[in-house]
């Protein structure tokens, strides 16, 4: 039984060192030298081109849509009147307004209004921030017409249209009065 696994393990050994004779050689196949190489599947890739419009850094006269989400808004007065809770921007790229939340608490019970982007004065502070105001009082806003998204007109419209096509109720019958 000893020498069965000696000779197993003699010609297991013989056959390892054979292999590195089928190992792919330096340009070729394996197994014969100097033979041209396959092949390959993936082609180098082109190197990287500029970007057209690329900024490198935003510029004094600009200010990022991230700063305005949020922002305090104010009135004529000086006050506090509204904070910016959204940014409509046009398909061209430009902003047409933002949407302004006033009243409530912590977002309970507040009321979205649009403004457009003209009526809203930017007054760089010494900081780096910028000063949002409006001619609009607080409660000038608040009895403004409520903003709605298309998101919103749609949700409206297919409530509406749900209403509409529901069975109407009928009264009960005499026959389908409940019975003691």
């Amino acid at each position: 039984m000893r020498f069965t696994s000696l000779v197993g393990a003699s010609a297991l050994m013989l056959a390892a060192s054979a292999l590195p004779g089928l190992a792919q050689t330096p340009g070729g196949t394996p197994g014969r030298p100097g033979s041209s190489p396959a092949p390959t599947q993936q082609q180098a890739k082109p190197p990287p081109k500029p970007v057209d419009g690329l900024i490198m850094m935003q510029s004094d006269n600009t200010v990022l849509a991230s700063s305005l989400i949020g922002a305090q808004v104010t009135g004529a007065d000086g006050e506090g009147t509204a904070e910016i809770s959204d940014v409509i921007v046009k398909t061209d790229g430009t902003i047409d307004g933002v949407v302004v939340s006033v009243g409530g608490f912590l977002g309970l019970g507040a009321h979205a209004v649009a403004v457009k982007w003209d009526k809203i004065q930017l007054q760089p502070q010494p900081d780096g921030k910028t000063k949002l105001s409006l001619s609009a009082s607080r409660d000038d806003l608040k009895a403004a017409a409520k903003f709605k998204s298309k998101a919103d007109v749609v949700a409206e419209q297919e409530a509406a249209k749900r209403r509409t096509q529901q069975p109407q109720k009928s009264p009960m019958s005499p026959s389908s009065a409940p019975t003691k």
